[in-house]
């Protein structure tokens, strides 16, 4: 299968987070999952990871539709951005205006702030990024400190520059998210070009493609079906039952 969609990773441990909307987007076309493998003993850099993830689609014989979650979008944007030609659009869910803010910095900032052991903080921290709670949110954060792409540490935040895309971009952020907040937001307002979409998950926090795959991927869909008749929409979503 030449898959016509890609859902780009940052690593191997955020596949049962990816699942829901996975799943969801299925019928939508040709979907397929890339996922960052980082090694051991190797270098867990964003260069490293773009170099790997167009040794994936420089083998593709047409564009694909793009799409990735926090560094996952980050990664898929840089790679528009260098190599624009081999994507048709790009959809980014829970990525600032500045490419530099994700969890992690979020993270090693209430680091500074919060004296404690690294386990309690991963816990206060996945009960503000989740709506529902669960001790294998902690351990998938801590997986992405040990093996995710990031800038930053508890001693340095690192910096990016947006890269330029000039084509179809989608951003989703959620409406209760403490990462991409507000002021990103308005960034974003301001940098995205006419036929762009900007929409906000109301209720959804930062993992919100998790929470409320149904409605992303009824978004996306519509998104990607208005820019290539091959992609079908989705039904729209039912609401969520009141708790």
């Amino acid at each position: 299968m030449v898959p016509n969609l890609l859902f780009v990773s940052g690593g191997a441990h955020w596949a049962a987070i990816d699942r829901p909307l996975l799943h969801r987007l299925a019928p939508c076309g040709r979907l397929a999952y890339w996922q960052y493998q980082a090694e051991a003993d190797g270098e867990h850099s964003l260069e490293v990871a773009l170099v790997l993830l167009h040794d994936y689609l420089k083998g593709l014989p047409q564009p694909v539709h793009l799409v990735g979650h926090g560094m996952g979008g980050v990664l898929a944007w840089y790679y528009a951005a260098a190599y624009p030609a081999r994507v048709r659009s790009l959809a980014l869910l829970a990525v600032g205006a500045n490419p530099a803010v994700d969890w992690q910095a979020h993270y090693y900032h209430l680091r500074q702030l919060w004296p404690c052991a690294q386990a309690v903080a991963l816990s206060q921290v996945a009960r503000m990024l989740f709506a529902v709670s669960g001790s294998g949110f902690t351990s998938v954060l801590a997986e992405d400190l040990m093996w995710g792409v990031s800038l930053h540490s508890l001693w340095r935040r690192g910096r990016m520059s947006p890269p330029a895309f000039a084509g179809p971009i989608f951003v989703g952020v959620g409406g209760e998210d403490i990462v991409v907040a507000p002021p990103q937001w308005q960034r974003w307002r301001q940098a995205l070009k006419p036929g762009d979409r900007f929409w906000i998950c109301a209720e959804g926090r930062h993992f919100f493609h998790y929470e409320h795959a149904g409605a992303v991927a009824h978004q996306l869909a519509a998104f990607w079906h208005e820019r290539d008749a091959a992609i079908a929409r989705l039904p729209v979503p039912a609401p969520l039952a009141a708790g």
